[in-house]
């Protein structure tokens, strides 16, 4: 109320302001952006400046996969399925295991990209074993440390040479 404000300093005064705006900014982009293509869906944070994998992967290619991945439009059946009107328990991954192919399931568990899986994210998944699944993804979608950044860029850079090769034969 404005008696509480009454009582605060200018300083505080214009914090608490830019609090409420930015949770009212924020309460706007979660209502807009629930879906399975928001970075929400990741748990990343919305700053007021570039996210910090701007500068951290200094490969254009880089820092394309790894915002496809973390706005989950990476080339998938799960996004060829949102254009095909494919019902969502069809969008199947190619490796046979039947599951849908989501960004976890590519990050985590097909097998055809084991090998580049634990190349580039070997040790990562190592530290992060009995997290969910969510959590795993979370943790390298989240873009708080600049060699994970990388190693899962690079992770996403080949599965998107991969997947593009397989559209060229």
């Amino acid at each position: 109320s404005l008696d509480d404000f009454a009582l605060l300093s200018e300083k505080e005064v214009l914090v608490l302001l830019k609090q409420r705006l930015v949770d009212m900014e924020m309460q706007s982009l979660r209502s807009q952006a629930a879906g399975r293509c928001s970075p929400l869906r990741w748990e990343c944070s919305f700053q007021r400046f570039s996210a910090h994998y701007f500068s951290w992967l200094t490969l254009p290619q880089l820092r394309r996969a790894f915002m496809l991945a973390r706005f989950n439009v990476l080339p998938s059946a799960i996004l060829e399925g949102r254009f095909k009107k494919t019902p969502y328990h069809q969008r199947r991954c190619g490796c046979g295991s039947k599951d849908i192919e989501t960004v976890e399931h590519s990050l985590l568990y097909c097998s055809r990209f084991a090998d580049i899986r634990e190349v580039y994210l070997g040790p990562l998944l190592h530290d992060v074993a009995n997290y969910s699944d969510f959590s795993k993804a979370c943790y390298l979608l989240a873009s708080h440390d600049p060699a994970i950044t990388e190693a899962v860029a690079k992770f996403f850079n080949c599965l998107i040479i991969w997947k593009s090769s397989l559209k060229s034969v």
